[in-house]
């Protein structure tokens, strides 16, 4: 996770251990994670964690989904209206309710929320030699004044959206910025599945 809270985890805990162990995604996981959606959708997560194995959860598949691969998860840098927004987000929902702030941000993920709120509401107030309190209010007034509510998809259209990309890897420089390594020659891997009506389980085979 960079300081801007670009979060890409590449791990979780595995459910089926008693101890608090986590367990790192592989590429080949990642790899069968996207095939399984791009065969399956967006709503059946039961059938992409069976079809991606290894012992993977719905839970753990929806997670990394959501929180990393996605092709629509704003990665850069967080610009000031934001953070005026999260701040204010914060504000109406609470600091322990990320899903429902990160609903509002559209393209920022719940943990990059979560991340970023304790950055700016702990490290750059002190830094800037005013209390936290204040710093929030400042944001939260510059936010009013400067923004307007944003408006964002609703789960059918964002699926919508998804699944279109899936299907066209051109889309895939503008959405991602190419910050995420790999996913491009995997767009034209899944091309070549479909273009050559194969089963994507016989490319990939799990030790």
């Amino acid at each position: 996770m960079d300081e801007y809270g670009s979060h890409n985890p590449s791990y979780y805990k595995n459910s089926n251990s008693k101890s608090k162990n986590f367990t790192f995604w592989s590429s080949t996981e990642d790899i069968r994670l996207i095939t399984g959606i791009h065969k399956f959708g967006l709503n059946n997560f039961k059938a992409v964690s069976s079809y991606v194995g290894s012992g993977r959860t719905r839970s753990q598949c929806t997670q990394r989904w959501n929180r990393s691969l996605c092709p629509l998860i704003n990665k850069s840098q967080w610009s000031q209206e934001e953070d005026s927004l999260l701040i204010s987000s914060v504000q109406q929902f609470g600091d322990h309710s990320w899903t429902k702030v990160s609903n509002v941000l559209v393209g920022r993920t719940d943990v990059q929320c979560r991340y970023r709120y304790q950055l700016i509401s702990k490290k750059f107030p002190r830094d800037l030699g005013i209390q936290p309190d204040e710093f929030m209010m400042k944001m939260i007034q510059n936010h009013e004044q400067k923004s307007s509510p944003v408006e964002f998809q609703s789960k059918v259209e964002y699926n919508n959206i998804v699944m279109d990309s899936l299907n066209d890897s051109s889309s895939y420089p503008d959405l991602l910025g190419m910050q995420y390594s790999g996913f491009i020659g995997t767009l034209h891997l899944l091309d070549l599945i479909k273009t050559n009506s194969m089963d994507p389980s016989s490319l990939f085979i799990l030790s």
